[in-house]
């Protein structure tokens, strides 16, 4: 597969790419313009997702299903069921989402643009924040929160992330878990009970349910995790390493 995520602004984000499993099998989502996602069967390559979006005429109305969202960092929840896509829009504004695999795989190919599961999670500073799944219903978020004057309080608060529930109605951000004195965060991972946080110096672990601090690995610098073998990765020029996680 020859993989191109356009030419528009395509210096702002990460390349928007993930592997997910739907229906007993892998699919690789890639993004394929700087509005439009696609999902692929990676042994072949042919489209799960073919659909077809009128091109923008400036002059004109807006064509069906047009997206003006620059689709940023891709992570898959644990089970493949939703998507969470760091993307921004002009101002610009981060605003972070999420929306059901099943509906937009098997019933709404057009569901990444503008499908009734869609869920804008906030509105903030910045995009291409560390981010990961707890479970199938939450995600933690580090750092700054929505545009709004409570929100610039909790930021004042220090260091820190949120921890939301997106099967609410209306996801709330407040779950906010100050965190003074961590240096700036690179990586966010869980194993479902604990929160490992990787910066240039190491990683450590934290438990959700009593919010503190349970473990440190000074000099190993996570950058993968691995559920099916329970374990943290580090890697660099020459070296692999794993750190096998508690149960």
């Amino acid at each position: 597969m020859h993989l191109h995520g356009g030419d528009y602004c395509e210096e702002t984000v990460p390349f928007s790419a993930c592997f997910l499993r739907f229906g007993g099998s892998n699919v690789f989502v890639h993004r394929t313009a700087w509005n439009r996602l696609d999902a692929a069967d990676p042994a072949t390559g042919e489209s799960l997702t073919d659909r077809y979006i009128a091109p923008y005429e400036v002059s004109g109305q807006m064509p069906a299903h047009y997206l003006d969202y620059f689709h940023g960092q891709l992570l898959p929840s644990p089970e493949g069921s939703l998507i969470y896509d760091d993307g921004w829009v002009w101002h610009p504004i981060s605003i972070p989402r999420v929306w059901s695999v099943k509906k937009w795989l098997a019933a709404n190919p057009w569901e990444s643009e503008d499908g009734d599961s869609i869920i804008d999670l906030a509105a903030r500073d910045d995009w291409t924040q560390p981010a990961c799944w707890i479970d199938e219903q939450h995600i933690a978020m580090w750092g700054s929160a929505e545009w709004d004057a409570a929100a610039a309080e909790e930021v004042k608060r220090g260091p820190g992330l949120w921890i939301l529930d997106v099967t609410a109605p209306a996801p709330s951000l407040g779950g906010w878990w100050s965190m003074e004195g961590m240096q700036k965060v690179s990586s966010l991972f869980s194993d479902g009970k604990r929160l490992y946080l990787a910066n240039d110096t190491g990683t450590t672990a934290w438990d959700i349910a009593s919010r503190t601090q349970v473990a440190d690995f000074p000099g190993f610098v996570a950058r993968l995790l691995c559920r099916f073998r329970r374990t943290l990765v580090s890697f660099g020029p020459d070296t692999i390493r794993e750190i096998t996680l508690p149960y």
